[in-house]
Formats: C-alpha cells, sequence, structure tokens
C-alpha cells in the first residue's frame, strides 16, 4: 500500500507540475514525518521524488496531524490529494477534510487497500499482526472471514458516504490493480 500510494504522489505531482502547478507533500505516520512546501517550479518534482523515496512506513496513522498542517499552511484555494487506508482516528479526518471543503479546496481521496484487506483470502490458522503495534492475534481465517468482510464493508460505505456528503470525491484504490486503471 505505502508503495502504491508514494507512486500515484509521484505520478501526480509530475502531473499537476507539467500544468505549472504548485505541489507540496505532507507525510505522516504517527506525526507529520515530512513537510515539502507547495512550489510550482518544474525542478520540483525531484524534490518531491527524492522525499517519497527516503520514507518508510511505520507506526501510527495520525492521518488529521497532516491535515492540520495543511489546513494551517494552506490559505489559497488549492487541490488537496488523500492516500491512505484510513485505518485512523475518522472523526477528526473527516472534520479536517469538511473544513478544507469549507475554504473552497477540491479535496479527493485515494482509498488505498491491499487486495488480502479486500478479500481475505486466508483458509489456515494464522497469527495476524496489528500494522500500527505489536498487538498479534492467532486465529482461525474460515471463522472470522464473514464478519471481517462485513465490518469492512460497512467501513467503506462509511468513508463513501461521508466523503459524498462532503463533496469529497472518493476512489478505493486496490493495490493488486495496476496504477493506471
Amino acid at each position: 500500500k505505502f508503495t502504491d500510494a508514494a507512486m500515484m504522489e509521484a505520478h501526480l505531482g509530475y502531473l499537476l507540475l507539467r500544468q505549472q502547478d504548485a505541489v507540496g507533500l505532507v507525510a505522516v505516520a504517527d506525526e507529520v514525518r515530512t513537510w515539502l512546501p507547495p512550489r510550482a517550479r518544474s525542478a520540483h518534482v525531484v524534490d518531491l521524488t527524492r522525499m517519497l523515496e527516503s520514507l518508510a512506513p511505520g507506526g501510527t496513522t495520525e492521518l488529521h496531524e497532516g491535515l492540520v498542517r495543511v489546513a494551517e499552511t494552506g490559505h489559497k484555494r488549492g487541490i488537496v490529494y488523500v492516500l491512505s487506508d484510513l485505518f485512523t482516528d475518522m472523526e477528526a479526518v473527516f472534520r479536517l477534510l469538511r473544513q478544507l471543503r469549507g475554504r473552497r479546496h477540491n479535496v479527493t481521496v485515494f482509498h488505498v487497500l491491499d487486495e488480502d484487506e479486500l478479500q481475505f483470502p486466508f483458509d489456515r490458522l494464522a497469527t495476524f499482526r496489528a500494522m500500527d503495534s505489536d498487538a498479534r492475534l492467532l486465529a482461525e481465517p474460515r471463522a472470522l472471514r464473514d464478519t471481517y468482510l462485513r465490518a469492512l464493508q460497512s467501513f467503506l460505505e462509511r468513508v463513501r458516504k461521508e466523503c459524498m456528503e462532503s463533496g469529497i470525491a472518493w476512489y478505493a484504490v486496490d493495490t493488486s490493480r495496476p496504477l493506471d486503471e
């Protein structure tokens, strides 16, 4: 998910810079890890790709921290792309996304999920490890599959509905599919 999101960010940045739009980056994990101020010069794509290459996944996802940074610094009307699995504090995130929309920013959420998260293909006793902590759970996946998939669909529907009601574009990104799709 992390690699696909970084590739999407690099491609979007390149396309926007080719249009002479300013591009910046806020990368978040347990805190704001990276802040690249928006610039409109074509050489800025090098700064953007270097910054993306220097990042590594890890820690919890405190997406709202990054959105606070965007809200504090994004005074001019602009485009905000959020690339995340959204496994975070949804109330805080959508409060800030609505705030950005209220300031007339165009907001798009790319909801990045792995094929295994979407399909839950596991069929043998397995230890599942939390992405954001050391927590582990030994479980029989066949016993969990239906409940998990219902919970995931409910989560996806909640995110889609919240985006739609807030005037935010939402795209589900399945990492098993080629990025150009």
